[in-house]
């Protein structure tokens, strides 16, 4: 059975989350203090227990002085003993499901796993960006700043709620962030505890409506 989360629930939720991804409690702890709902989260409960888990984080997405509104698949897992039985198939129909009634333009998620992404396409996720590791040879200027001077021309803008997670992600983590541009323009942000970025990951779209994803589009400032 598919539900939304309840607040019973997050204890468990807790502890799969903890279980399957390994996280640090601390951020773990964060992240329902300051991004979790239980109409954002759905749980596909079987014989009284929570099988699999999936977080929907809104997002904005501004481009041409429009704004469009997207549904962040985040944390998506499936207990070891119910994996192969379609249960996250459902769990992502019913997301989309979800997002259509509320008018979302698109889904977007970052797979765990570049193993995932063929899994992904079959569901009707397309890959749209792939943010390879940032090597500081001269083609990008780097600069470290502050949450407050994230500016966001085209591409992922952050709700209020969603900058002081940031704010209180890098206190606890103990990480900068860096804005890199790339003649003149900034085209990517990161958060890191030096300025050589490792990080690689793949982002991937469903769409709903006719949105459409830019090259110089910024779509690095979401939740990995």
């Amino acid at each position: 059975m598919i539900r939304f989360a309840s607040n019973e629930d997050v204890i468990e939720l807790k502890s799969m989350w903890y279980s399957i991804f390994g996280d640090e409690m601390s951020y773990i702890d964060l992240f329902f203090d300051e991004i979790f709902s239980c109409d954002n989260t759905l749980v596909y409960e079987k014989y009284g227990d929570i099988a699999a888990m999936l977080y929907i984080v809104d997002y904005s997405y501004k481009q041409n002085e429009k704004v469009y509104k997207l549904s962040y698949l985040y944390a998506l897992a499936t207990k070891d003993i119910y994996r192969g039985k379609g249960i996250m198939n459902e769990l992502l129909d019913e997301a989309t499901k979800l997002s259509k009634e509320r008018d979302k333009d698109a889904l977007m998620l970052i797979p765990v796993d570049e193993k995932l992404l063929k899994y992904y396409k079959k569901r009707g996720f397309e890959t749209i960006k792939s943010l390879m590791p940032i090597k500081l040879n001269g083609e990008y200027e780097c600069e470290q700043i502050t949450v407050d001077e994230i500016k966001v021309e085209s591409g992922v803008v952050l709700s209020k709620e969603q900058i002081h997670f940031l704010k209180s992600l890098m206190k606890l983590e103990k990480v900068n962030l860096y804005s890199f541009k790339r003649q003149g323009r900034v085209c990517r942000y990161e958060l890191a505890k030096n300025a050589n970025s490792n990080e690689k990951h793949t982002i991937m779209m469903k769409f709903i409506t006719n949105f459409t994803v830019f090259d110089e589009d910024i779509i690095s400032l979401l939740l990995v």
